[in-house]
């Protein structure tokens, strides 16, 4: 199972901080962008903090935001972005977001909050390189795991076997199992990582359901 930490903070020295922690273990971080507008908080969303970063480590950014194709260019410009996810919910122009990642060969996820039926993805999911479906409402780390989400993710799978498949929000090593046997390919975890006393070892766990 191929595991990528969430961080979700107020400013970049917290983000740092995190990097650092997790950077000997892992491959990957997704750095959370909250609006505000599209979601009830605000995180830090300045992409030019991410040059000043001393780090190899590969960033998915999670653009939680209203009217993502205004802004994703300025996340995709920056080199240790690999790939972005924007919502379903706040676009108003997929095609221009696609036209973004393809200029700086950067992958495009799309998710779903957890009341959105699944079914609409339908239309995007031979443009889109991934599909990411939220287990919590966007927004705030820390949130309790909808489970109503598993059957959605069982049959996004069986209406499209090779569809890339993440699942975030509410991640722990008690529903990840029942996330695999559905058919998730990517889980993303912040609170059950960094709350962890040993933040090696939970993902190691995460990673050997």
């Amino acid at each position: 199972m191929m595991v990528i930490p969430v961080i979700n903070e107020k400013n970049f020295a917290e983000i740092v901080k995190k990097i650092d922690l997790i950077e000997p273990y892992s491959d990957w971080v997704q750095i959370d962008i909250a609006d505000g507008v599209f979601t009830p908080n605000l995180t830090w969303n300045n992409p030019d903090d991410l040059l000043k970063l001393k780090s190899n480590i590969s960033i998915e950014m999670h653009l939680m935001i209203r009217n993502p194709e205004d802004a994703i260019e300025n996340w995709l410009k920056i080199s240790q972005i690999k790939r972005a996810v924007i919502h379903l919910e706040g676009i108003t122009d997929l095609n221009k977001i696609m036209e973004s990642g393809k200029k700086y060969q950067k992958e495009i996820g799309l998710a779903i909050n957890p009341e959105t039926p699944w079914k609409i993805l339908k239309p995007y999911l031979e443009k889109i390189n991934f599909v990411q479906i939220l287990a919590v409402k966007p927004g705030l780390a820390g949130q309790k795991f909808n489970p109503e989400i598993i059957d959605k993710i069982k049959s996004l799978r069986g209406f499209k076997k090779d569809v890339i498949i993440e699942v975030d929000g509410g991640v722990s090593l008690e529903n990840a199992r029942l996330l695999k046997a559905v058919g998730a390919d990517i889980l993303n975890s912040a609170t059950y990582i960094f709350e962890s006393p040993d933040i090696k070892e939970a993902i190691n766990a995460l990673e050997n359901i």
